[in-house]
């Protein structure tokens, strides 16, 4: 049985050059993390080990065409995986992986969103994770949208436009409609912190984020942001406690974003047909 995991989340901005790699397995050394969860890696083959394969020995790459994208979720040493399934984007946006973390059934999803039409995009990726889903949900990735927009973003001294406020509570919105929990938010309600800095319109956001299902809340044991020292995107990591979740109460209710799949109205349609 699974008990303590370490997640970490990142914008890497790039993982081609041999310095970037080693200074990324200097920082992995320190902070130790059982799953690693990497955004824009740029790597163009599905196969290559882009991190230390004695730390990491089970990865899994989604390459795109274009340079600024690729997602990759990494497996170190601390657990056994074994693999059930996985389903990697063509253009390098979103990886799901599926298998056993030791005992325990889980399936992580790493998501790297576009600049425009996130809303949309992630609506899509989450109607597709949550089909693929099977037991424990672990999401990571740069979502390039905030949640909350009075905790969320710092604002310019030379602002000039009124920012529409409605529009930064879609993403919560979004979460809320599928059951999945901002890790970080959960663990920090009061606090502002930033994952990213933009100095074209100088301002701090936290477009980075760590999700799982709410009903798993109850296995979050900690949750913080680190330094910005790998590329222009602070990571996000927490600890779980899968032992915990076990014993915690389950509340049972329909996802009604599964409604939305074809897939799923497809198969519910033939069920009641051959009931």
């Amino acid at each position: 049985m699974t008990k303590n995991v370490k997640i970490v989340s990142l914008n890497i901005r790039g993982l081609q050059s041999k310095i970037k790699q080693k200074r990324t397995n200097t920082l992995m050394n320190k902070i130790r993390p059982d799953i690693l969860m990497l955004q824009e890696t740029h790597i163009k083959n599905a196969k290559e080990l882009i991190l230390n394969s004695k730390k990491f020995p089970t990865q899994f790459h989604a390459v795109g065409s274009s340079k600024s994208r690729g997602v990759s979720i990494l497996i170190g040493t601390s657990f056994r995986f074994k693999l059930v399934d996985a389903k990697a984007d063509d253009n390098g946006r979103f990886l799901f992986v599926k298998g056993f973390l030791e005992s325990d059934l889980i399936t992580l999803a790493v998501i790297y969103a576009p600049n425009n039409g996130q809303i949309a995009f992630l609506d899509q990726v989450f109607q597709e994770l949550i089909v693929f889903k099977e037991g424990k949900l672990l999401i990571g990735g740069d979502f390039n949208y905030i949640s909350d927009l009075s905790r969320d973003r710092t604002y310019s001294k030379h602002r000039n436009a009124i920012t529409k406020k409605h529009i930064y509570t879609k993403l919560f919105s979004l979460f809320e409609s599928y059951g999945l929990l901002d890790v970080w938010r959960f663990m920090n309600p009061a606090e502002r912190d930033y994952t990213y800095y933009s100095p074209k319109h100088d301002i701090h956001t936290r477009i980075d984020y760590i999700l799982t299902m709410k009903t798993d809340s109850n296995s979050i044991l900690a949750s913080q942001t680190g330094p910005t020292v790998l590329s222009d995107h602070a990571w996000v990591e927490c600890s779980l406690d899968f032992v915990k979740a076990e014993r915690g109460e389950f509340h049972w209710s329909l996802n009604r974003q599964l409604l939305n799949s074809e897939t799923v109205r497809k198969e519910i349609e033939m069920d009641i047909n051959n009931f």
